[in-house]
């Protein structure tokens, strides 16, 4: 089993093309539209643009039931486990 690039899943292309954006600016909308913060990272100012740009689009309760069926068994670090010893890795589904 290999897992798929966050960027190249069939999910994230499909939508991105639905919306006429990039796969990276759906990851992104998807993440702001759910009240995450987010830090993307680029030196490109093409990519920063783009980057930006993803807080204008508006995803579709079907997009996002889409996006969070996805997994690939990634996870993501909870910051809080350096106040709460307890906490540590959840999968990211926990939080919807």
């Amino acid at each position: 089993y290999t897992k798929t690039k966050v960027l190249e899943h069939q999910t994230l292309k499909e939508i991105a093309e639905k919306h006429g954006k990039t796969t990276a600016q759906i990851a992104l909308a998807w993440n702001l539209q759910r009240g995450v913060i987010v830090i993307p990272k680029s030196t490109s100012n093409d990519r920063i643009k783009e980057n930006f740009q993803a807080q204008e689009i508006t995803l579709e309760a079907d997009d996002l039931d889409r996006i969070k069926a996805i997994d690939e068994g990634y996870r993501f670090y909870n910051p809080a486990m350096w106040i709460e010893p307890e906490s540590g890795w959840f999968n990211i589904g926990d939080f919807d």
